[in-house]
């Protein structure tokens, strides 16, 4: 299996990920930037605060939206900011009724003055910042780290059967007095495919859900697409975050699976941060899904239900499947 990604969104990538090496410990920079649809009418959008800085004092930050993925400052700079989050902020709660995909970036901005023990300190590159009032805008853009590059969009309720089609009294359909049972012949399904000159009486649709029904063959059920999360598509810049990535790239992704539960089991014998140990444990449960060891593939998948209660419900649903049809 290959990362489904285009050259072009790779090399954005490889070049977000530089840039953020660069500036990182200078910069304040919001990273770990996260949307997901939560209802019909939300999508919440996350982040992690900037980490060390010294003599830089975060103020505010302003959260962009766009129908197109956001890669730089300079196609935001003319568009008004969605809100402005006070110091300290985590996450907006974006309420639309437009169900479309959406992205979503987060700008830092600074204030001048005494705002910490140290003062606030001011280098070359911060000189360069927009003036914006009395804050500085840090005009960076970094896909993957303080903007989405993945579209988010609500989640749209799907209505049952009833909802959808209110039920309406047919009137032209025939009743039949005195207990008299309808009309003779009934329609004759060819299950079997052995009258070569059989006219249905009834529609195509209808044949065919008539033919399930009476096919002995079991329904082959189809396998789950590897899933990959998305802190796990860029190179990590070292700490557990390598060590998983690294396996991913060597064994997970290649679909050497057996080689995977091993690796992964060794990675997790030793302690990891809470993150990146629920993210091995679920590569661990799909390694022994695809190596038909379901019943391990669920224990893993249970152990993390409560980090990812959406992901592993479709993961063990599957699992269950396979399992019981063996």
């Amino acid at each position: 299996m290959k990362f489904n990604v285009s050259k072009k969104t790779a090399i954005t990538l490889l070049f977000a990920f530089i840039l953020f090496k660069t500036f990182s410990q200078t910069s304040p920079v919001v990273t770990r930037i996260d949307a997901t649809g939560e209802s019909s009418n939300l999508i919440t959008v996350s982040w992690s605060l900037p980490e060390n800085l010294k003599n830089i004092y975060v103020s505010s930050f302003y959260i962009y939206k766009s129908n197109k993925p956001i890669t730089s400052y300079a196609s935001i700079q003319d568009i008004k900011p969605l809100a402005k989050l006070p110091h300290g902020t985590l996450a907006y709660n974006d309420y639309t009724s437009e169900n479309v995909e959406f992205y979503y970036a987060v700008v830092s901005a600074t204030t001048e003055g005494e705002l910490n023990s140290n003062g606030l300190f001011w280098d070359e590159e911060l000189d360069k910042l927009e003036q914006k009032g009395e804050e500085k805008i840090y005009p960076l853009i970094i896909p993957g780290v303080n903007a989405t590059i993945k579209g988010a969009k609500i989640k749209i309720k799907k209505l049952s059967q009833t909802e959808a089609k209110p039920q309406v009294k047919d009137e032209t359909k025939k009743t039949y007095e005195n207990n008299k049972l309808r009309e003779q012949p009934l329609p004759f399904v060819d299950v079997f495919g052995e009258e070569k000159n059989h006219i249905a009486k009834i529609s195509k649709n209808t044949e065919y859900k008539a033919k399930d029904l009476g096919n002995t063959k079991p329904i082959q059920k189809k396998l789950l697409t590897p899933y990959i999360f998305e802190e796990d598509i860029i190179l990590p810049a070292g700490g557990d975050d390598y060590f998983l990535f690294d396996i991913l790239k060597k064994y997970f992704i290649n679909k050497k699976y057996k080689q995977s539960i091993t690796q992964l089991s060794a990675f997790l014998a030793q302690n990891r941060s809470t993150e990146v140990q629920s993210r091995a444990k679920f590569y661990l449960g799909q390694s022994y899904y695809f190596e038909g060891e379901y019943s391990k593939a669920l224990i893993n998948f249970l152990e993390i239900e409560d980090t990812y209660p959406i992901l592993t419900k479709k993961w063990m649903d599957s699992a269950l499947d396979f399992y019981e049809a063996n």
